[in-house]
């Protein structure tokens, strides 16, 4: 079966990864992989433990010796003490080394070209995947290609703007690596992070589109930095979007049908109220590759919502409360409790 994987980051190179000893014919269709997502970073080490293919990666892993926390309540972060439970990776770094991996194999390539659009064939048992320099046919189709997925917005339309986050922040270097930051406001539903990776920071600051300027999420975090690490060097600047569903509802929408798949934010797979991300791009990219060796994709479809679909509906129901009644206190409080626990309980439980 010839499977077209379209997006190359974290959760198409894994499924790639994870195919590679099947009998399959992998295509990774992605331009630029392996890139750098700039936002996040943050691998909870349960959910290391819970994959340990990644533990057979030979990628940089980072672990802050502190997580720190600033309320907008307190003038002073406090310490909430060593943290060995969190592991940061560059996600460029990351994602080169599972491509490298998976690309070893003859049955995987990567097509460095954008996929323009995908059309089924006119009997209806095959996926035309177009780019500029044509078409190829396969019999399988995954979207892999992030928040703005063509293979989404073919299948379904585009997650709608009501669903969406946007992050802007920096890549900074001349800054302590051994600690990781959240903040949060009175005033605002989101927070600001810290977080470092091997041999550099990304700090940036998150909330719903349209809740506030771009240049006053800037501000921000312009602020912060000159407060806190005045020393920040600032390498590069970034903007993205970040899929966070605000309604329950959401999640009945399929993910998989006899012959696609969606996985990871392209599936809109990321916690509505943490922008947690990662473990859900893991978890279903793994859950595909069961679907596919065993030779009924439509069961991803069922077994995402088994293993996570309950958490992502309940963190729903959370943010469209703090959305609809503006709770900000509320949320705050919530991402302290997060930062409080620093293992989610029900990342364990993403494979079983």
């Amino acid at each position: 079966m010839r499977i077209a994987i379209v997006g190359g980051s974290l959760a198409g190179a894994l499924l790639a990864l994870q195919l590679r000893d099947s009998e399959h014919q992998i295509s990774i269709f992605d331009p630029r992989a392996p890139w750098e997502k700039p936002c996040g970073g943050a691998v909870n080490a349960e959910v290391f433990r819970q994959f340990p293919i990644l533990g057979e990666l030979r990628c940089s892993w980072h672990c802050p010796s502190k997580l720190k926390f600033l309320p907008s309540a307190r003038e002073e972060s406090f310490l909430l003490g060593p943290q060995s439970t969190w592991l940061m990776v560059s996600r460029y770094d990351l994602n080169r080394v599972i491509l490298e991996v998976a690309l070893r194999s003859r049955t995987v390539s990567l097509t460095a070209e954008r996929v323009n659009d995908i059309y089924l064939t006119r009997d209806g048992s095959r996926w035309l995947v177009q780019t500029a320099c044509g078409c190829q046919e396969f019999d399988v189709v995954v979207g892999a290609d992030g928040v703005n997925s063509v293979v989404r917005k073919r299948l379904m339309g585009p997650i709608p703007r009501e669903h969406l986050a946007v992050t802007v922040g920096y890549m900074v270097s001349d800054v302590p690596l051994d600690e990781m930051l959240f903040q949060t406001y009175s005033d605002l539903l989101g927070y600001l992070w810290y977080l470092p990776r091997p041999d550099h920071v990304s700090v940036g600051i998150v909330t719903r589109v349209n809740a506030v300027p771009f240049s006053e999420l800037w501000r921000r975090l312009d602020g912060f930095l000159s407060r806190y690490y005045p020393q920040a060097r600032k390498v590069r600047r970034w903007r993205a979007l970040i899929p966070t569903a605000i309604r329950p509802d959401f999640w009945r929408q399929r993910c998989a049908g006899q012959n696609w798949a969606l996985i990871g934010d392209a599936a809109g797979h990321v916690d509505p109220v943490t922008g947690i991300g990662i473990p859900y791009a893991l978890a279903s990219s793994t859950l595909v590759a069961r679907a596919i060796l065993c030779g009924d994709l439509e069961s991803y479809d069922h077994a995402w919502r088994e293993q996570y679909g309950d958490r992502l509906e309940q963190s729903s129901r959370i943010m469209e409360r703090f959305v609809r009644t503006g709770d900000v206190a509320g949320f705050e409080r919530g991402m302290e409790e997060t930062c409080l626990a620093t293992i989610c309980p029900w990342l364990s439980a993403l494979v079983k």
